[in-house]
């Protein structure tokens, strides 16, 4: 099997928190096997203000964010060992999830990283989140990371599967990426009912994936649980996941604000790293 050489380009949008630290470290133990090329970036979100005192704040939060960035860039090189022209950085100025997403989608990056704060859903609706923006609207798959576990190990990924058209496909980049980092892979259902149609579907999965990929080191398993999100923090206990990748299907804005939040749900309920993977709207089922 050819080696996988995703991804190839890596956006860390940084903060300079704890949360972003445990981002760029993931973001390194990918790129080292693939040598991609990494980029950093922090937005500069200036308060309103006066334009004389606005001048100030720009320039005394510009150098300090250079400082700090400086310090994250010497970090990346300890931690990759790539050749010179592989790291870069860039500070902006203006709203995170817009910059994120318009460098994202200007510099063709296959993986954005970024930290997230475990929070309740409560928190989430009265203040704004970046994290949220950039996962609903990214034209790449977002990695998120919080500060819960101090040694990022990926020796194990666990993928949750829904059946959907695109998660053959998926699976074939989740083998690859796992192969680069030398990880096993647990494709999981989570059913609550027809627990025989839920072994039937993922025998179908795993019997696609079979013919298209090296699956040596996959297992497949449904798991029962009420909710979805439950049974997925259950299984990433039981198996001792490090790393949960789920997929979400691409929707407009209206959709984003009043959809299902699972996605979310997941990513800020979870200790472990959560990788989510945009797919094109679902025709119908394979």
């Amino acid at each position: 099997m050819k080696k996988s050489t995703y991804p190839s380009r890596i956006l860390v949008a940084t903060d300079f928190t704890i949360e972003s630290d445990r981002a760029l470290e993931l973001a390194a133990k990918i790129a080292r096997p693939v040598k991609a090329s990494v980029h950093l970036l922090h937005i500069l979100d200036l308060p309103y203000t006066a334009q004389i005192s606005r001048e100030k704040l720009r320039q005394s939060m510009g150098s300090a964010a250079d400082t700090m960035m400086k310090k994250q860039l010497r970090l990346l090189k300890t931690l990759l060992k790539l050749p010179k022209g592989a790291i870069s950085f860039e500070i902006r100025e203006g709203k995170p999830v817009q910059e994120i997403l318009s460098v994202a989608s200007s510099g063709s990056y296959e993986l954005i990283c970024m930290g997230n704060k475990i929070s309740s859903t409560l928190s989430r609706l009265v203040f704004d989140n970046t994290t949220s923006g950039v996962i609903d609207l990214a034209p790449c798959a977002v990695l998120t990371a919080t500060a819960r576990r101090p040694k990022i190990d990926l020796g194990r990924v666990m993928m949750a599967s829904s059946f959907r058209e695109g998660d053959v496909a998926l699976l074939g980049k989740v083998i690859g990426l796992a192969k680069n980092l030398k990880s096993k892979v647990d494709v999981v259902h989570v059913t609550r009912h027809r627990q025989f149609d839920a072994q039937l579907k993922m025998e179908g999965l795993s019997s696609w994936a079979t013919k298209m990929y090296d699956t040596r080191g996959v297992g497949f398993r449904y798991i029962h649980g009420d909710e979805v999100g439950d049974g997925l923090s259950k299984a990433v206990e039981s198996l001792g996941s490090d790393l949960v990748i789920v997929s979400q299907e691409n929707r407009g804005l209206i959709d984003t604000l009043f959809g299902s939040d699972l996605i979310h749900e997941m990513v800020y309920r979870m200790e472990v790293p959560v990788l989510v993977f945009p797919l094109p709207p679902e025709k119908d089922k394979y």
